[in-house]
């Protein structure tokens, strides 16, 4: 069992492959900008492409879940320890801004909110499929600093099709030029959605109670319990937006963004393992991971600029064939194989956003 402090500000493999993609970003948003002048001979009070800027604030009511485990040194038992934390509820405040021209679109964004509850579950086997349990502990999960659970992202977004993609005679810009709605507007709007993402928690684990293994009845309080344990997932990925209008003034929303190129970092501390290291005890490593993004959602616009947003959002990440390196206070380590670590947090978000 774990107490995992705050993961090292170290650089880390996230943190050197970002920059390329800020970088990149930045370069389009020239790019951009430069088309836009160009487009109206340097004259960018008269442009033919529209610019949207948006801000947004929302609440995500959602609750997580996680585990992962690892095999002995010699590969046997296959599993040899296992942990999962379930019903972490969080309350996460989000912002995000963005900037559309035309049909490309910059937006980026930040979430953070404390962990006022959930549990965790750990247990050790002697033999390989889970088998021959040992031991076996429960407790509770929580963290009730404000950044407990932490996320930022960055996308590119590039409208497939939509209404008033360009000002002008018969482009959607020009009411003289209209007739009403074209299959377009009646449609909606479709964006391909290219984005990066960091997500980070950090637990508390405590009020631990020992099980006897056999029938898992309580052998009393673990005394002194206080580990930590805190991760981080970092994404690239890409996927679709898309909105159908139901009436003029509310729409549905629909997104899904699939990640095939994640990787994990962990740290723990366990304080009660005194032949452990306590900066930290051990640290997990994994790539080649995998997620999903799913959304859900309505929103409302009672009157320009201001439109609301009830809806629901799911997460996942997944990753396999690790590294676990335990550091040992003699100054040794020992390196065993990460089996499989997920992550998942779902819940109902709402939102105020002005669009101007």
């Amino acid at each position: 069992m774990t107490k995992a402090r705050p993961l090292r500000r170290r650089p880390s493999p996230g943190v050197r492959r970002l920059s390329g993609p800020v970088l990149s970003l930045a370069a389009l948003f020239l790019v951009l900008g430069a088309q836009v002048c160009a487009e109206t001979g340097g004259e960018p009070r008269r442009t033919s492409v529209p610019v949207e800027l948006y801000f947004d604030v929302s609440s995500w009511l959602s609750t997580g879940e996680g585990s992962w485990d690892i095999a002995d040194i010699d590969g046997s038992p296959d599993v040899l320890s296992e942990l999962e934390f379930k019903g972490l509820s969080s309350l996460v405040a989000d912002v995000e801004a963005g900037v559309r021209l035309g049909r490309h679109g910059l937006v980026a964004g930040a979430g953070l909110g404390s962990i006022t509850g959930g549990s965790y579950e750990d247990r050790d086997y002697l033999g390989d499929g889970r088998t021959s349990l040992f031991s076996y502990s429960s407790g509770e999960a929580a963290n009730g600093d404000d950044d407990a659970v932490s996320y930022w992202f960055v996308e590119y977004r590039f409208r497939v099709f939509g209404p008033g993609l360009y000002h002008g005679k018969g482009a959607g810009g020009d009411a003289s030029a209209r007739k009403g709605p074209g299959l377009v507007e009646r449609l909606g709007r479709l964006d391909v959605v290219v984005a990066y993402r960091r997500w980070r928690e950090r637990l508390v684990i405590t009020k631990g109670v020992q099980h006897r293994w056999y029938d898992r009845y309580d052998l009393g309080a673990i005394e002194g319990l206080d580990s930590r344990y805190a991760f981080e997932w970092t994404a690239a990925g890409a996927g679709l937006d898309a909105v159908v209008p139901l009436s003029t003034t509310v729409e549905l929303l629909l997104r899904g963004l699939f990640y095939p190129d994640v990787s994990f970092e962990g740290e723990g501390t366990w304080n009660l393992r005194t032949d452990f290291r306590q900066d930290p005890s051990f640290r997990h490593e994994a790539g080649g991971g995998d997620g999903w993004e799913l959304r859900g959602a309505l929103t409302w616009r009672p009157r320009a600029p201001v439109v609301l947003t009830a809806g629901y959002r799911y997460w996942s990440r997944r990753a396999g064939d690790g590294v676990d390196t335990l550091y040992l206070v003699d100054g040794s380590t020992i390196r065993t194989r990460l089996n499989n670590v997920a992550s998942s947090r779902e819940g109902p978000f709402f939102s105020v956003a002005f669009r101007l």
